[in-house]
Formats: structure tokens, C-alpha cells, sequence
């Protein structure tokens, strides 16, 4: 792909020489701002020296025929450039595909750790930062601030596809942040219940603890989430883990005084083994009418 981008390049780069020879003058458009041929090779060392702020802003103006060859040189010129990261967070997505068809390092970071599939997933742009996963960028970069990975961001904030594609591509499932977050913890902590469940079929970690022991399954319990309570423990999760303070979830759930998951942990309680192996192959439905006897289902 590297060297068709390459060839590419180097055919628009003999066509505009070709048409410069020739005397070809571009039809103008918005004739304040956009700049002729001539004056872009002009101005080429000047244009090259430019941030990449100021180069964002300057490369919409030029010819279109022109964009991708100017685009090659500057990115040949800096190639740790962050462009790519920055033209996201400017929302300027309209230049993105520009870029990456100009050679730019998909996986460049910014000085806040982003890279460009961080800065689509806080952006909220979940079409770029799959078309991104899909493009083989690295999946497991974390910020600097947070050290959040895009699928601790993506769960969180319920973006089930990106979820999903960055399961199918690899992305390490248990990664930690900053506070010890998983993204199973954000997406339960979001009430993200299809998140929740892609991420349970995928293998994720039930049991991992915070830096202050809490699990997803105390998170689950402790905001009242009967319905993502009940798809941890039907997984597997360990109820008996305790966090820093020595707390258990069924405590939670009798501090948060929650009659229907009260009933859920006293039911678990009285059940043997072979009683929980039959729950865990009846799934929620069993639970269900446990829990809510009137209901059928």
C-alpha cells in the first residue's frame, strides 16, 4: 500500500509539472484565497516551514489537483508530524483521507499521548476511529493524562461498534488507566448493557480490581444495575471479592437497601454448586423469575 501511495504521489507530482509546461492555469476558485501552481512551488520552502496549524489552515485553500502532492512533501519534510492527530481534534475530517493517502504515520502521537484513533473516540467521530482500527493503527495507545485506550473511551461512552471492531482486530481486553479502570468497569459505570455483554463474550477480565479493589461487578451493584448485576454474575464474576474497605457486593446491595438485588445475592447464597451451574446454563430467565416471581419473562 506504502509503495502505491508512493507511485500515486509521484504521478500527481508529474502531472502538475506537465501541466505547468504546458501553460495550464487552474480554474479559480475563491480567487482571495486559493493559490495558483506557481506560486505554490513559489513559496514551497516557505510552506514546508509552516506548523501544522497553519499548514491545516493553508492546505483547504489550495487547488485540489494540488493537495496531495504538497501534502507528500510536508509530511516527507516532518515525518513525526502529528497532523493527522490535529486536523481531528480541528474536526477538519474533510482533509483526513488526504493524509493518510499522503504517507502520514497513522500511529503519531501528540504531546498528550493522542493518537488519532484517541483523538476520533473523544472527538465522538466512531465511523473515523473504525475506519482507523480498521486501517491497522495501534490499538492499545494510551493518553498521557488518563492513560485511557480507545476501548476503555469507546465502552465508557457506549460506542458498541467501535467496541466491537476494536474486539475483532485484538485489542487488549483488560488494559488498565490511571485509577485502575478497565473498560469493563466504564462501560458498567455508564449503564452500557450491550457494551457490557460484548465485552463478556469477548473474555474480558470479570474480577480485575481498581487501585481501591472495587470490581464492575461492585460498580454494577452499587448504581442499582440489576440487569448488568445479573449478566456478571451469570459470567462468572466473584461476589466474594472485597475492595479496600473490606466491602463485599452483597453488603452494597444491603446498604443501598435494593430489595430485588438483595433477593438476587440471598438467592446466589442458598444455592449449592450444582444449584449455581444450573442458574448459570438457565441464564437471566432463571434469575428473572427469582427475582421478580410474577414475571414470565
Amino acid at each position: 500500500m506504502k509503495k502505491v501511495n508512493k507511485l500515486i504521489g509521484s504521478l500527481c507530482c508529474v502531472g502538475i509539472a506537465f501541466g505547468l509546461l504546458v501553460g495550464f492555469k487552474p480554474v479559480p476558485q475563491n480567487d482571495q484565497f486559493r493559490e495558483s501552481p506557481v506560486n505554490v512551488l513559489d513559496r514551497f520552502d516557505e510552506l514546508i516551514g509552516l506548523d501544522v496549524y497553519d499548514f491545516l489552515e493553508f492546505l483547504p485553500t489550495v487547488n485540489h489537483s494540488d493537495q496531495l502532492s504538497i501534502a507528500q512533501a510536508y509530511i516527507a519534510a516532518h515525518p513525526e508530524t502529528t497532523i493527522l492527530v490535529v486536523a481531528i481534534q480541528l474536526h477538519q475530517l474533510g482533509l483526513v483521507p488526504l493524509l493518510i493517502n499522503a504517507g502520514v504515520d497513522l500511529n503519531a502521537r501528540s504531546i498528550y499521548g493522542d493518537s488519532a484513533l484517541l483523538a476520533a473516540v473523544k472527538k465522538g467521530d466512531q465511523s473515523l476511529a473504525i475506519g482507523l482500527i480498521n486501517a491497522g493503527v495501534d490499538l492499545n495507545v494510551q493518553d498521557v493524562q488518563s492513560e485511557n485506550t480507545a476501548l476503555i473511551l469507546a465502552s465508557g461512552r457506549g460506542y458498541l461498534g467501535v467496541v466491537e471492531a476494536l474486539i475483532n482486530r485484538g485489542a487488549g481486553l483488560n488494559a488498565r488507566n490511571a485509577e485502575g479502570d478497565t473498560a469493563l468497569m466504564k462501560a458498567v459505570e455508564g449503564g452500557r448493557q450491550e457494551v457490557v455483554e460484548a465485552l463478556i463474550n469477548a473474555g474480558v477480565g470479570l474480577n480485575v480490581q481498581d487501585v481501591e479493589g472495587w470490581t464492575a461487578l461492585m460498580m454494577a451493584v452499587e448504581n442499582n444495575e440489576l440487569e448488568l448485576t445479573t449478566a456478571l454474575l451469570m459470567a462468572g464474576a466473584n461476589r466474594d471479592l472485597a475492595n479496600e474497605d473490606g466491602v463485599i457486593a452483597a453488603i452494597l446491595a444491603q446498604e443501598n437497601e435494593n430489595p430485588q438485588m438483595i433477593a438476587l445475592f440471598n438467592m446466589l447464597e442458598q444455592l449449592d454448586e450444582s444449584g449455581r451451574m444450573a442458574v448459570r446454563r438457565g441464564g437471566r430467565h432463571f434469575v428473572r423469575r427469582s427475582v421478580h416471581p410474577g414475571r414470565t419473562h
